[in-house]
């Protein structure tokens, strides 16, 4: 079954973020890579699963995007259609990206927990 379903680059770019911070990536390595991530979704859909992967195999390739000056999502082709109608992602792999990312996220009840400590 190769069901997909349109995904919006901005939720990419959260999702991947967010993953990355829980493969141990930080702040400013997380967001480059969400960013070269979201463009490579772009082009090939495929690219996220690999992203998942190997976290930080995508990493050093981000960062040989960005010294060539490569992350900017606006000058890609077919960025523009990206944003109007998303990207076709598979349902596995948003599915699974979603699922990486939500282990970024502190549930409210935790949150909840924790004030309670401190009073």
């Amino acid at each position: 079954m190769n069901d997909t379903v349109p995904v919006q680059p901005r939720e990419i770019t959260d999702w991947v973020y967010r993953a990355a911070r829980v493969a141990g990536i930080d702040d400013g390595d997380a967001a480059m890579l969400a960013r070269w991530a979201t463009g490579q979704a772009i082009i090939d859909t495929a690219h996220v699963d690999a992203i998942l992967d190997e976290p930080q195999t995508a990493l050093v390739h981000a960062r040989r995007a960005e010294q060539r000056q490569e992350l900017r999502l606006t000058a890609l082709s077919g960025y523009a259609e990206a944003m109007h109608a998303g990207i076709a992602l598979p349902v596995v792999t948003l599915e699974r990206l979603r699922a990486v990312a939500s282990a970024f996220l502190v549930p409210e009840a935790t949150l909840d927990e924790i004030d309670q400590l401190g009073t």
